[in-house]
């Protein structure tokens, strides 16, 4: 069993490069009693065609927060 929640990746929790710009972003979170919680993000603009292959996964521990990285 599991427990999802959607949310926006707000603008200011947004790398930015000078040399490219980087596309808004939406997050599913899924917390499991069986095992480690996982955060799936994807461009926020994906059609329902691409959102198959435009997505990324990681799993509780496999991430940072990115204040702590700077």
């Amino acid at each position: 069993m599991s427990n999802v929640s959607r949310h926006d990746v707000s603008d200011g929790d947004a790398l930015e490069s000078a040399s490219e710009s980087v596309a808004a972003l939406e997050h599913v979170t899924a917390e499991y009693e069986d095992g480690p919680n996982a955060c799936t993000m994807y461009p926020r603009n994906c059609t329902d065609h691409e959102i198959a292959t435009h997505w990324i996964t990681a799993e509780t521990g496999s991430y940072v927060d990115l204040s702590d990285m700077r």
